[in-house]
């Protein structure tokens, strides 16, 4: 009697452990994005927006300075395209240096929702699109029920469109 007790407490005690949120499959719905490409800041704000799903917009900075021009096949992402695109290698195109950005996405199990509010992952963003060096300047405004990712230059302009 007390050796099956025993054994069906500790049954109990592995489906219960094996059925908690914080094992297993949990971890398993954390987002994690890893972005290269001439507009990196634009792409993880269209794939954030898709995968959460909720309203980012974003806008391009002036690139008007000389370093952020590059030929693409002298760019980290205009090589890694080039390996998929051969026609991409005889055009010798000229396009945005581009750069990076890792952006993961801890999600709750039970609720489906991002652990961070999304203020501050989109914040998180861009403070490390700024850390890479990657091109432009930005910040982040709430607008509504979303988000917009746009160049410091223009603050006025969009404070002025969202009264």
């Amino acid at each position: 009697m007390r050796v099956t007790l025993t054994l069906s407490i500790a049954i109990i005690i592995v489906i219960f452990l094996s059925s908690s949120p914080t094992m297993g499959s949990g971890q398993d719905r954390d987002l994690a994005m890893s972005i290269s490409g001439p507009r990196p800041l634009a792409d993880a704000a269209s794939q954030l927006q898709s995968k959460l799903g909720i309203a980012i917009s974003y806008e391009d900075v002036a690139l008007v300075y000389a370093g952020d021009y590059a030929r693409a096949l002298d760019t980290d992402w205009g090589r890694k395209y080039a390996e998929q695109n051969d026609q991409f290698k005889v055009a010798k195109r000229f396009g945005l240096v581009g750069g990076s950005l890792d952006i993961p996405v801890a999600i709750d199990p039970i609720s489906g929702t991002p652990v961070l509010p999304v203020t501050q992952i989109l914040q998180d963003v861009i403070e490390q699109h700024k850390a890479r060096g990657n091109p432009g300047q930005f910040r982040l405004l709430t607008i509504d029920n979303g988000f917009a990712i746009h160049n410091g230059a223009n603050t006025r302009r969009i404070a002025r469109a969202g009264r």
